[in-house]
C-alpha cells in the first residue's frame, strides 16, 4: 500500500516504487530532477534492453480514488495524475 491521500502522495508513491523496482534489478536511475514518469519510461527501456519484451502489471489503480471519494476534488486530482501515467 501507497498511502495515498492526495496527488502528491500519488506522485511520490509511484516514484518510490519505480525507484524501488529498478533497484531491485540493479538499474541506475539518476532520478533526482525526473518526474515519475520519466523514471518509468528510464526504467522500461533499462528492463527492455536487458530482457526484451517488457510487461506492466497494475493492481488496485483505482483504489486511490475510491478512497478519497470522500474528498472529491483530491480524488479528481489523483485521477487526473493517475491518467497521466497511463
Amino acid at each position: 500500500r501507497m498511502g495515498i491521500r492526495d496527488k502528491s502522495s500519488f506522485e511520490q508513491g509511484m516514484y518510490f516504487g519505480l525507484q524501488k523496482t529498478a533497484e531491485m534489478y540493479g538499474i541506475q536511475i539518476d532520478s533526482q530532477h525526473l518526474t515519475y514518469e520519466l523514471v518509468l519510461y528510464q526504467l522500461v527501456h533499462s528492463l527492455h534492453n536487458r530482457f526484451g519484451k517488457v510487461a506492466i502489471l497494475v493492481d488496485e489503480y483505482d483504489s486511490a480514488v475510491l478512497h478519497a471519494l470522500h474528498e472529491l476534488e483530491q480524488a479528481k486530482e489523483i485521477r487526473s495524475a493517475m491518467q497521466q501515467f497511463f
